[in-house]
């Protein structure tokens, strides 16, 4: 009776320890656990949004970036029909290597829910590794930019406000080495699920010729 008793607690045991490691093996790549773990592709996002009786579920990954690297935040995402999508990404500077947040919104025009998303960008050399790579706040004191042959500390100045699509303002950081010359939408349509949908992307353009996705919103096109 008590080897009995003594192997009936090594099943549970092991099937405890079994549970736990696959329970730790979801949170570190993001199986079925919402906002956990980065998507595979660099630059792009690998998720999920559906919708169900009690509202929406977001499964959505970090995303991990180069630094000057334009970043694919809708393309990868399989989502419910009936959903648009609108993606806030104006708080990312991808031109610095640093860690931040867009903001994914649903809605089915009657309810509306949002979920962030972290974004690491990292330097260049580093966009496929695993190690995340932290800004050095004071680098950019020492940066200098060359203006007819003369050579500038680079400085903060007024920073752009720019009107989303969504009709929402976003404050973009600028300074005498990069500021933003222009803005522009590029429109184009994707299929996913057989269905076919229209993406909008504001844009803006800096003095150094780099583009930086603001926004992003994503409609199905009956």
């Amino acid at each position: 009776m008590k080897d009995i008793l003594k192997h009936k607690f090594i099943i549970k045991a092991a099937v405890a320890a079994v549970v736990t490691v696959a329970a730790a093996i979801m949170v570190i790549y993001g199986i079925n656990t919402g906002n956990k773990g980065y998507s595979k592709t660099a630059g792009k996002e690998e998720g999920s949004i559906t919708k169900d009786d009690d509202g929406f579920v977001f499964r959505l990954k970090s995303i991990f970036s180069g630094t000057g690297t334009k970043i694919d935040y809708i393309s990868g995402i399989k989502l419910d029909d009936g959903i648009e999508l609108t993606v806030d990404s104006s708080g990312v500077d991808t031109s610095k290597a640093g860690s931040y947040t867009v903001v994914y919104t649903v809605t089915d025009g009657k309810v509306e829910e949002s979920e962030s998303v972290e974004v690491n960008i990292r330097d260049a050399g580093n966009a496929d590794g695993n190690e995340e790579t932290e800004e050095e706040p004071d680098a950019e004191k020492t940066d200098e930019v060359i203006d007819g042959g003369r050579k500038y500390p680079v400085k903060d100045i007024e920073s752009a406000q720019i009107e989303l699509l969504s009709g929402k303002k976003a404050t973009v950081p600028c300074s005498t080495a990069r500021y933003i010359k222009s803005t522009k939408t590029d429109s184009y349509n994707i299929k996913k699920n057989g269905n076919k949908y229209q993406v909008s992307e504001l844009i803006v353009v800096f003095n150094t010729g780099e583009e930086q996705v603001l926004e992003t919103i994503q409609k199905k096109i009956d």
